[in-house]
C-alpha cells in the first residue's frame, strides 16, 4: 500500500515536473515560430524593396540605351536608303553607257 501511494507520488511529481517543462517548451516553441514568422516576413519586404530598387536602376540604365539603338537604327536605315539610292544610281549610269 505504501509503494503503490509512494509510485502515486512518483507519476504525479513527474506529471507536474514533466508537464511544467513540456509548457516551457511549447511556449519557447511559441517565441520561435513568431520569430521565424517575422523574419520571413521582413526578408519578403527585403526582398522585394531590392527588385523594386534593381528594377527602376536597370530601367534608368536601359532607357537611354534603347534610346540610342533606335537612333543607330534610324542612322542605318537612312545609309541603307542614300547606299540603295546610290547604287540605283550607278546601275543607271551603267546602263546609261552600254
Amino acid at each position: 500500500m505504501a509503494a503503490d501511494d509512494r509510485d502515486r507520488s512518483l507519476d504525479e511529481a513527474r506529471d507536474i515536473l514533466f508537464g511544467a517543462q513540456q509548457r516551457a517548451q511549447e511556449s519557447r516553441l511559441a517565441q520561435i515560430e513568431a520569430n521565424l514568422t517575422w523574419k520571413a516576413a521582413n526578408a519578403a519586404a527585403l526582398i522585394e524593396d531590392l527588385d523594386r530598387r534593381v528594377t527602376e536602376r536597370l530601367d534608368r540604365t536601359v532607357e537611354p540605351l534603347l534610346a540610342r539603338i533606335a537612333d543607330l537604327e534610324a542612322r542605318l536605315a537612312a545609309l541603307e536608303a542614300q547606299n540603295k539610292a546610290a547604287l540605283e544610281a550607278q546601275n543607271k549610269d551603267d546602263a546609261g553607257n552600254d
